[in-house]
């Protein structure tokens, strides 16, 4: 995974990125006799929360120092380089947004699978704008599904979940002010203005 992102990472993370991913699992097991069955379960699980409970994580003895947290949850450590150095081709491919910042689990996350399984949030909200959309602007969506296929716009492959069903490219494209954006962080050419505002397509979710 390291050498796969490599274009991303700040120099001098070993240690860092060893020890989050080697402490970010935790496996916690409890056992009894059989007896009756309810009470049991119910001890069992009474031990599991305890443990949960108890809260009593190793302090991370490895860190970096002065540097970004993740955008992610706020507490470890980014392993990104700063803004603007890292390959830029890996930041559309890996979609790291402006500003974001991840820790070795974020970015294990993020580069596990194929960049295109990962459903904008954008797309989430605007399910069921879409699937409006798909039954009374059909010839308008599918021209903006074209536009978006000859300009390069990101795609979403997961098809199969019924908010990317209606629209497969990255949802953004539908909010105006987010044109410029998605240009930029996906390495689009063209005026993303022009772009948005062609005949058939200069329309947005509102």
């Amino acid at each position: 995974m390291k050498t796969k992102c490599s274009g991303l990472l700040a120099p001098n993370i070993e240690a860092v990125w060893r020890e989050r991913s080697d402490s970010f699992l935790e496996f916690a097991a409890s056992w009894l006799p059989l007896g009756e069955y309810t009470a049991t379960r119910r001890q069992l699980e009474q031990a599991i929360a305890g443990r949960k409970l108890l809260r009593d994580f190793d302090p991370w003895l490895e860190g970096r120092g002065n540097v970004p947290k993740s955008s992610l949850d706020g507490a470890r450590e980014s392993i990104l380089l700063p803004p603007r150095q890292p390959a830029s081709d890996l930041v559309r491919r890996y979609r790291v947004a402006d500003g974001e910042q991840l820790d070795a689990v974020g970015l294990v996350k993020r580069a596990g699978g194929e960049p295109d399984q990962f459903v904008p949030v954008v797309n989430v909200a605007l399910a069921s704008w879409l699937s409006r959309a798909s039954q009374v602007t059909r010839t308008e969506l599918d021209a903006l599904r074209t536009a978006c296929r000859d300009a390069g716009v990101s795609r979403v492959a997961r098809t199969d979940l019924p908010c990317v069903s209606p629209f497969f490219f990255d949802g953004s494209v539908l909010l105006p002010s987010r044109w410029r954006s998605v240009f930029e962080e996906q390495g689009l050419q063209g005026d993303p203005e022009a772009w948005g505002r062609q005949p058939m397509i200069g329309y947005g979710a509102s």
